[in-house]
């Protein structure tokens, strides 16, 4: 079981509480339990649940005297050994974190759960003053937000794989809207016949009050028949009384208090109100739309927190109490049944992602004890790219063959790919400081490996780096030949000198270069090779994803690949309209993450409709997406304009898929007469025809010929003796 600190502060009955709460309710205890540290001045009415449900309520010194606070963190962490600290108190998580990172917790999480606004001097300053060393001892930070995160950590929040939102989940079986339940609340809070509006929130400056009071004040006016209620207690409690004894409303505002039914006050509820002055998301929002309750709120609310906008109503508060009112008193309202709940937001979703957040971060934790007796090797791949995940569940199972520990280290973007494969070990970019390694392979190269190379490298002196280069330069004439002829777009070409400047510094800080293809020798010996000669043939290797070929269903000539000028995708449209007049049994597909709305004519459109033309587009692909994309081809294009080694081929070869190549880069080492065809020279539509018509009509030959192809040069099983003998030599 994994145990976890959970840094609490005041735990009281606050919105912070309730959504840590929620979590707790739904994860799978038996596998993780959390040990709520809270502050001894805390009244912490959730201890006895936590109790009954396996938890730990740890008090210790409150942080205004933060001397006593982190000396009594300190004690905790070194007693209890914790794995992962979990700081949920936006700026403040800066002391616990520190004593953490002191004590070797090896993962750190400062969550941002609020922000900040003008009117609240004493508690911004601390705020402003705290803010910037957010990040500096953790290892990971989440928000509840996008925009609280980016308040919290900066701009640059959600582009690293050690950030992640965290989103104020709940069980929407409970908040439901029910007749019923709707019925029986306002019976017993004598209000069925009364207009309420309704509130919940801590007496704070944050929750703006006095304001609310304005609005309702001018509802009133409006509707005499109109309640308020409001839900939970605080420090401005008194205040708000006096004002509203002021303003003689006293028979239509009602206090009631900390409530334990909150779920069962939004059924009897008739619109939400909350003039909030910030917010890191409110989950009460959440709650009152999941309830079918139409939300009027401050236009400073995370956009995050509209579900359904129609049911939302965003105003400034630059705008008179009357103008709120008066949109309130214009609301059309609606059936509250129809209301269909954001997954964003479903805690039964939410919690089990954090659930297995935890356990990939326990177990990802390579700290200074020797967990076993096995070498190390990480696979390495900062840049996200899908098709080549599959690589890396190769170079995997290699590593394991030859009898190491492997792990993958992997970009933010593979976070869905790790779903469907739990089989394997994987490791965060955010914990590199963390890893003990002997051997690192880096595929698919990114800006930012020569840095995390530096820093394996310092904590892993003897650590020995593989490379393997997709691409090679090739040198800048025929980048320049590329350029002028649009074989790749000017975009592209940028990038593709751009990749040069970055391999450098990875390539000198590499002891070995493995090279795919013959062509792949070629371009390195004439540029890269003054960089590092020490390099070896070792082609892109599979696991084997097929399994069998089911002919029956290989109807589809694909284009399975991003979309760039050196795809040549235009032609490839060219020639699905070209076909398709000429035969009307043709079926074709794209499968592409490039979104080609844009490129879908009315011609296209219309074999879409008739179901004559499959696209996906306009979205990373799972891996499983590209392997169904593979198992129904018959024909995949690879009439590229230009490409070095295309895994495209051999990804179509694994599914029993023959290809129309051009004779480019490395296609000619791989296609042959027994798994695709080779076109030469400049070719027409026609050609291209006359070549599908053959790959058609000898089917099932040249799908056994390409399986083949797989397995004899692909499939990692083949190649385990050469790699033992390249990674230990």
């Amino acid at each position: 079981m994994i145990r976890i600190a959970q840094i609490m502060g005041k735990m009281e009955k606050g919105g912070v509480e309730a959504v840590v709460m929620n979590y707790y309710r739904h994860i799978d205890r038996d596998k993780i339990q959390f040990d709520f540290i809270v502050d001894d001045d805390s009244s912490c009415p959730q201890e006895n649940e936590i109790l009954s449900l396996g938890g730990r309520v740890i008090r210790i010194s409150p942080y205004q005297h933060i001397i006593d606070n982190m000396r009594d963190l300190r004690k905790l962490f070194k007693e209890n050994q914790y794995a992962i600290v979990h700081a949920e108190l936006t700026t403040m998580s800066v002391f616990s974190l520190a004593v953490a990172k002191e004590c070797g917790v090896p993962v750190r999480i400062c969550h941002g759960h609020n922000t900040a606004c003008k009117g609240e001097t004493k508690k911004n300053l601390m705020k402003y003053l705290l803010r910037p060393f957010s990040k500096t001892f953790a290892t990971h930070c989440f928000a509840c937000s996008e925009y609280a995160g980016k308040w919290l950590f900066g701009r640059n929040f959600g582009k690293s794989d050690r950030c992640r939102v965290i989103p104020n989940a709940i069980d929407a079986d409970q908040f439901r809207f029910r007749e019923d339940v709707r019925r029986d609340i306002r019976k017993e809070l004598g209000v069925e016949d009364k207009f309420v509006v309704g509130h919940i929130g801590r007496f704070a400056y944050q929750k703006n009050h006095d304001f609310l009071i304005d609005i309702f004040s001018e509802v009133y006016q409006k509707n005499s028949s109109a309640v308020l209620l409001l839900v939970g207690e605080g420090a401005l409690q008194d205040n708000v009384k006096q004002k509203v004894q002021a303003l003689g409303l006293d028979a239509a505002v009602r206090f009631l208090g900390v409530r334990e039914d909150v779920n069962r006050l939004y059924q009897a509820f008739d619109v939400f109100c909350l003039p909030s002055r910030y917010e890191g998301l409110g989950l009460v929002l959440i709650e009152a739309q999941t309830a079918g309750l139409h939300c009027v709120f401050s236009d400073i609310v995370p956009e995050d927190a509209d579900i359904v906008p129609e049911y939302v109503l965003r105003l400034s508060l630059n705008q008179s109490a009357i103008s709120w009112a008066e949109k309130i008193m214009e609301l059309e309202y609606k059936d509250r049944d129809l209301f269909h709940f954001s997954e964003k937001y479903d805690l039964s979703i939410q919690s089990k992602n954090l659930e297995k957040f935890y356990v990939l971060a326990e177990k990802s934790i390579y700290q200074k004890r020797e967990i076993t007796a096995m070498k190390k090797a990480i696979i390495m791949s900062a840049k996200y790219a899908p098709g080549h995940f599959s690589h890396m569940l190769a170079y995997d199972k290699l590593f394991r063959s030859i009898g190491y520990d492997s792990a993958m280290l992997l970009a933010e973007g593979y976070k869905d790919f790790q779903k469907d494969y739990p089989e394997y070990s994987y490791l965060s970019l955010g914990q590199i400081g963390l890893i003990r390694a002997d051997v690192l392979l880096i595929y698919n190269m990114s800006a930012k490996d020569s840095k995390y190379i530096k820093t394996l490298k310092k904590n892993n002196p003897d650590i020995k780096v593989f490379f393997v280069y997709h691409e090679p330069w090739f040198g800048y004439k025929k980048w320049l030949d590329d350029l002028r002829s649009k074989r790749e777009s000017f975009k592209d070409s940028i990038k593709t000198l751009g990749r040069y400047f970055f391999v450098r510094p990875i390539l000198k800080k590499t002891d070995t270069v493995l090279l795919p293809s013959q062509k792949a020798e070629e371009y390195y010996t004439k540029i890269c090779v003054r960089i590092n000669s020490h390099y070896t043939l070792f082609p892109l290797v599979f696991t084997d994803e097929a399994g069998s070929v089911d002919l029956s269903v290989k109807k589809y000539f694909s284009f399975v690949s991003t979309v760039q000028n050196s795809k040549n995708f235009s032609m490839f449209l060219d020639y699905v309209k070209y076909k398709s007049k000429k035969d009307p049994e043709a079926l074709f597909q794209i499968a592409t993450r490039t979104d080609i709305t844009d490129d879908l004519d009315r011609e296209l459109r219309d074999l879409i409709d008739r179901n004559r033309l499959i696209v996906v587009h306009g979205h990373s692909l799972s891996n499983r997406e590209i392997n169904q994309a593979y198992a129904i081809s018959n024909c995949t294009w690879m009439l590229y304009n230009r490409s070095t080694q295309s895994g495209v081929i051999c990804k179509s070869f694994m599914f029993g898929a023959p290809v129309i190549a051009s004779k480019i880069g490395s296609f000619q080492e791989i296609v042959a007469p027994e798994n695709g065809i080779i076109l030469y020279g400049s070719y027409t539509l026609d050609d291209i025809d006359n070549a599908y018509e053959r790959i058609r009509g000898n089917l099932a030959a040249l799908s056994d010929g390409a399986r083949d192809t797989f397995i004899s040069r692909f499939y990692y099983g083949n190649h385990v003796d050469r790699f033992r003998e390249i990674i230990e030599n």
